[in-house]
């Protein structure tokens, strides 16, 4: 699919939450609700330690064009995921800090999640 054709179908979006002991996890999903023959891409992005996940992806400005890149490349014809990692957004803050290795097992929670939705 091109971005001219995905220009004007409609984008769904989709929550989900896993769970890493007492910690809850927000995940979210961006894909075409067209259906489609065939399994679409799976992209994920992961966000760094600035801003949670909507923030650096999924920003919406109205009136001012799109600065959602989740859109964007769903309209390319990928299946988008994010996530808020521990501390972050609407998943769970504790007090402690969020090292790249805590962000490791946030993303082994998460995918198992993606990957029963994708197939």
């Amino acid at each position: 699919m091109n971005q001219t054709q995905g220009d004007t179908a409609e984008i769904i979006a989709e929550e989900y939450w896993g769970k890493k002991g007492d910690v809850d996890l927000f995940i979210f999903r961006k894909r075409l609700a067209a259906p489609s023959d065939t399994p679409r891409p799976v992209l994920f992005l992961v966000h760094g330690s600035s801003f949670s996940a909507r923030t650096s992806y999924d920003l919406e400005v109205p009136g001012h064009g799109e600065y959602s890149l989740m859109n964007v490349f769903a309209r390319y014809g990928f299946d988008v995921w994010t996530m808020d990692h521990e501390g972050y957004g609407r998943s769970t803050h504790t007090d402690g800090y969020s090292y790249i290795a805590d962000g490791v097992e946030d993303l082994k929670v998460a995918m198992p999640i993606m990957e029963e939705a994708t197939g």
